[in-house]
């Protein structure tokens, strides 16, 4: 792997991780404080890295599988859709869409690709470890609703943004959320497919812009030197903001893993999981820093611009962090206007990017629906017979309609989507089915076949280890929203 490959997926899973995590997280910490926060983030981050061992593993027991067992790979629409992941290679999924569309190899009457053609990603994993149909079926459904769900907390969070740059009132956005998920879905769906190029470029600097933004909060937060409590009988409180904060990269490694191309050695597999590595670590310390920084700066409590009242209001953090730089004569105008803008920026970027990648995970659902021949069910039928554009067009206005319905319905909600279904989404998409699909797959491929393997009794240390840790997360998200 070449420095500049390296530095690329560093970047990319920086770029992928940081989001509206990172903003919703330091709310949280009104209860718990800063200390019982750091145990349970150092916690998560264990299990993240875990969680990318894992999944490193499983993308070298996919490539291995996808050669030996093309001819047995049967449903084609967990080949399609995977590659709509990659928010920003429209030629891998035209490369991909053409092969599958001059595949000849039948099996039992379904179309199968050659076996060069399918690569690793999500849904070809659950076509080869999750053998239920129903568990599979699970599985697929989740990453979909993950999308909704993430999408409408950058709903939620970028109108927030906007307002407050121009100095709004933020506790009225019916209308700009509205407005916000109107506009860039229109631009998703009509105008971005040509601009993908600097839209990454774009979610890219988010870290380096980022970096630059908590030195200046940072600097301002020892001017100001506000003090917080430790409660430690509120220790996990935080806990399933933090997954969310460092989750998600599993869902970008298989579009950074196929750009390393098919033939990888032990050397490029160590390179890589390193780099991936790196970037969740980092992540990690740009997390711990800015929730220190505003601990430092804003009230935990008894303030209007309290963290616990931002978070009673669903409010993203910066909203009283620059509501309270504002009170502060010595602190430069420019660093509430930078912290604004970034967030704007930010959020902006990661609501296109995300929403690309839906937008090309509905084109291969509709792939599967009214291309693939040898299945002549009746509802595929029926979908040829309503045609193409319709069923594209339906799928469009349902998906991100959804989206603005949720938003603007209840635009108080932002850390109620992060904590509770975005975070039970994520857990389960990128956490359980993870530490599952790396159990299931010792049996179907042989260490002797990998690069760079792990040792059996490593990989149910790890596989079991994950399936605990995101299954009391996950009971954890569920009980958040039942009470």
């Amino acid at each position: 792997m070449s420095v500049g490959c390296f530095l690329r997926v560093y970047f990319i899973s920086i770029a992928t991780i940081l989001g509206t995590g990172i903003l919703g997280l330091p709310v949280t910490l009104y209860s718990c404080g800063f200390f019982p926060f750091l145990i349970v983030f150092t916690l998560v981050l264990f299990a993240q890295v875990c969680v990318v061992f894992a999944f490193v593993e499983l993308l070298q027991r996919t490539d291995a599988s996808l050669v030996k067992l093309s001819n047995e790979l049967r449903p084609i629409s967990a080949i399609v859709p995977e590659q709509v992941e990659s928010t920003s290679d429209s030629a891998v999924d035209s490369e991909v869409t053409e092969r599958a569309e001059h595949s000849s190899t039948l099996h039992d009457g379904i179309p199968v690709v050659a076996e060069s053609a399918p690569v690793a990603s999500l849904f070809t994993m659950s076509v080869l470890y999750l053998r239920n149909t129903l568990v599979r079926f699970l599985f697929e459904l989740i990453v979909l609703v993950h999308f909704i769900s993430i999408m409408t907390s950058y709903a939620l969070a970028a109108p927030q943004s906007f307002q407050q740059l121009f100095g709004l009132d933020v506790t009225s956005s019916f209308t700009a959320t509205l407005l916000f998920v109107i506009s860039c879905a229109l631009l998703i769906c009509l105008i971005l497919p040509g601009a993908l190029n600097v839209v990454s470029v774009a979610t890219g600097l988010k870290g380096i812009i980022l970096i630059v933004l908590i030195a200046l909060v940072a600097a301002v937060s020892l001017r100001i030197g506000q003090p917080f409590e430790n409660r430690f009988h509120y220790i996990f409180d935080s806990f399933l903001i933090g997954t969310v904060s460092l989750g998600s990269v599993v869902n970008v490694m298989p579009v950074t893993w196929s750009q390393l191309g098919f033939q990888k050695d032990g050397r490029t597999v160590q390179l890589y999981r390193i780099a991936v590595v790196l970037g969740v670590v980092t992540c990690y310390i740009f997390c711990t820093i800015w929730c220190l920084a505003v601990l430092l700066v804003v009230p935990q409590t008894s303030s209007t611009n309290s963290l616990e009242t931002a978070y009673k209001l669903g409010q993203i953090s910066t909203v009283p962090l620059v509501s309270q730089l504002h009170q502060v004569n010595s602190v430069p105008k420019i660093v509430s206007f930078l912290v604004n803008g970034f967030i704007c920026l930010s959020t902006t970027v990661s609501f296109l990017v995300m929403g690309s990648g839906l937008k090309n995970a509905l084109g291969g659902l509709l792939f599967r629906w009214t291309r693939l021949e040898g299945n002549g069910t009746t509802l595929v039928s029926r979908w040829k017979r309503v045609g193409e554009y319709k069923v594209r067009l339906g799928l469009y206005v349902s998906s991100f309609g959804l989206i603005a319905l949720l938003a603007a319905s209840n635009p108080h909600s932002f850390m109620r989507i992060l904590e509770g279904f975005t975070s039970l989404c994520l857990n389960t998409e990128a956490g359980f089915f993870v530490g599952f699909m790396l159990l299931a797959s010792s049996s179907v491929v042989s260490p002797m076949e990998l690069k760079l393997p792990l040792r059996r009794y490593t990989i149910s240390i790890l596989g079991y280890f994950i399936e605990i840790f995101f299954a009391l997360a996950m009971l954890a998200s569920i009980v958040y929203l039942i009470v």
